[in-house]
């Protein structure tokens, strides 16, 4: 095994139509040095932004593979939690998380339930209490400010940050948060609060938060400072995103395993 390779579990939807959540997450910690493992939360036709789709909540089969790997004793340094499909799904995944923290296990929750200042659709009160429940639990979270802030309460950058700190989590990342003439990521290492500054690119970009989140999770177990971790997956998503533009991906994702 490579020096910093690590086994890695994605948890999140699985997308058929467009390079996103777990195609996109498993493209890039395959392609940084990892064996990846991947359990769909729920199994999704299309992404949101073309319209309907059709979606099957995966959580009896989540539980059973998951029994299924224990009992083979399959090895687990990290997991990167996305996308959760209900509250059955979400009360098991609490569990399971407690069960991988008290382990040892790196836990990297990338919340996906808002963006732009607005929920999605179907996201109650309660999720956003399970969430809150949650992130004492993991290592690393990574909201973006939309997010931040309904988690929270504050309408702050800086403040959200404090705000993620003391509702227990550890290491809070806070992505898209305005920042003097542009966007930056926000993020704690040790006791400072850094801000990492960036020109957002215009346009819609499916995919862009979890070809980041991946990108993160993967430098973080190779060993990367969560600082450098940051910065490099804010210049690495930037190119992907300004080639997408190029070849006329807007709107159907990442097709990271191109980019690398």
């Amino acid at each position: 095994m490579e020096k910093n390779e690590k086994h890695i579990l994605i948890l999140s939807d699985f997308v058929g139509y467009g390079n996103v959540a777990m195609a996109t997450s498993r493209g890039v910690l395959t392609k940084m040095g990892h064996r990846v493992y991947c359990l769909p939360t729920a199994l999704i036709s299309n992404t949101w932004n073309f319209g309907p789709c059709a979606q099957l909540d995966t959580t009896g089969y989540l539980k059973e593979a998951l029994n299924t790997w224990q009992q083979l004793g399959f090895p687990l340094d990290g997991v990167l939690l996305g996308y959760i499909a209900g509250p059955e799904q979400a009360e098991f995944l609490l569990r399971q998380c407690d069960t991988w923290h008290r382990a040892g296990v790196t836990l990297f929750l990338d919340p996906i339930f808002a963006d732009n200042g607005k929920l999605y659709h179907g996201i109650t009160p309660e999720r956003l209490d399970f969430l809150r429940r949650l992130l004492p639990l993991v290592d690393y979270a990574l909201p973006n400010f939309s997010e931040a802030q309904f988690l929270t309460g504050s309408r702050e950058p800086l403040d959200a940050l404090a705000g993620l700190q003391r509702l227990g989590l550890r290491h809070p990342v806070i992505t898209g948060a305005p920042w003097e003439h542009g966007r930056a990521v926000l993020l704690t290492q040790g006791e400072e609060r850094l801000a990492l500054p960036y020109t957002p690119i215009p346009g819609n970009f499916p995919g862009a938060g979890d070809a980041f989140s991946a990108l993160f999770t993967g430098g973080i177990l190779s060993g990367l400072s969560p600082q450098d971790s940051a910065r490099e997956a804010i210049q690495t998503t930037g190119k992907w995103l300004e080639r997408s533009l190029r070849e006329a991906w807007n709107g159907m994702g990442l097709p990271v395993e191109r980019y690398f």
